[in-house]
């Protein structure tokens, strides 16, 4: 049983298309055509970004399965590598790598308890987090491989962030929940899904970006202060990375949630997933740019003062997506309270092919 549950879930990965979504099923449909619900569980180009977005995915046609294909190839190859990572090679090492990233946990907990479906399953959430982690050894590979980009003259450090580190990063996470809970209505049930799954793949992204950074400081210092109080110093980046790491939660539960407003709206779901990826690369590099470099040097800013720029700016984009988050929650409450369901959702005999696997009938 163990085996076929396994090929199922395999056919359903291999092939799922956006097509075989069912829009109707999507629980705040039911208020269509009586409240606006662009952007809550449906989608069409309104605003210059939207056209933009649309103009993209329309350039790119389906090129972008030939993609996921082939970073699934890495990825693969890039988890033998990750495996071989000795977590315990320098005393605390684990232990202030969990410190780092207690706020990012304390945030995906929050999202995951007052937005995802009540039936979301467990099992998805750890697989994504599971997948994110090689996906993190992709992106920090791509980005040392074009390091030097940051070293040109005057626009070195912006086309850095902007080109090469910012579009890696949230394209890895995003791939994260795209290559398995996004294959299966029964684990991605709503638009708001995704914002959680999105934020699991940020949470692994961010423990372990954390710890390469404390293993790389621990390695300086063995190597060239022998002498230096090693626990201090690790303690040290600890609480530097615990105000960093929120971010990448933040950043691709908003892709998330834009990747699951494409599960739910076939025609666009390109551009769709475009929009969120645009937004948030913006965000992102932004904040490697201007929060974490230039603005501090700029103003002279001490630990204190750069800790309460970072925690205003991804304060600023957290209150953003909350507000994103519950007027969707609105919307779905509204259409529960009502007793309404979305049309052509109650329970549909499965239709033919591999048990299981929900295929476009049309």
């Amino acid at each position: 049983m163990a085996i076929r549950r396994l090929t199922q879930q395999l056919y359903r990965i291999v092939h799922w298309s956006a097509h075989d979504a069912r829009a109707g099923r999507e629980p705040t449909r039911a208020l269509d055509g009586e409240r606006d619900l662009y952007e809550v569980s449906t989608w069409e180009p309104r605003t210059a970004v939207d056209r933009f977005a649309l103009s993209a995915e329309r350039l790119a046609g389906g090129y972008w399965k030939v993609l996921f294909l082939g970073i699934l190839f890495l990825l693969a190859a890039l988890s033998v590598v990750a495996a071989l990572l000795v977590l315990w090679l320098v005393p605390g090492l684990g232990r202030y790598t969990l410190l780092s990233v207690l706020l990012a946990f304390a945030i995906t907990a929050y999202l995951w308890y007052a937005f995802a479906s009540p039936q979301l399953p467990v099992q998805p959430l750890v697989v994504t987090f599971a997948l994110a982690l090689p996906l993190t050894i992709l992106a920090g590979s791509w980005n040392t491989a074009f390091a030097g980009v940051e070293t040109l003259p005057l626009l070195g450090v912006v086309l850095y962030a902007f080109l090469i580190v910012a579009p890696a990063e949230e394209v890895a996470k995003l791939l994260a929940v795209r290559l398995y809970a996004y294959a299966d209505d029964r684990q991605f049930s709503r638009v708001v899904d995704g914002a959680v799954y999105g934020a699991v793949a940020g949470l692994a992204f961010a423990t372990v970006e954390n710890f390469s950074y404390i293993f790389q400081e621990a390695v300086y210092v063995v190597q060239q202060q022998p002498y230096a109080p090693l626990q201090f110093v690790l303690g040290d980046v600890a609480a530097t990375r615990l105000l960093s790491a929120p971010g990448h939660v933040l950043y691709s539960a908003f892709a998330g949630y834009y990747l699951g407003l494409a599960r739910f709206n076939r025609e666009h779901a390109g551009a769709i997933v475009v929009k969120g990826l645009l937004v948030v690369i913006l965000v992102h590099a932004t904040f490697n740019v201007v929060i974490a470099e230039a603005l501090p040097d700029l103003l002279g800013l001490g630990d204190v003062g750069w800790s309460l720029l970072v925690l205003t700016y991804d304060g600023a984009f957290g209150y953003v997506l909350y507000r994103k988050l519950s007027r969707y929650r609105d919307a779905y409450e509204a259409a529960s309270d009502h007793g309404r369901t979305p049309p052509g959702a109650p329970g549909e005999p499965p239709e033919p092919g591999v048990p299981g696997v929900q295929t476009d009938s049309s």
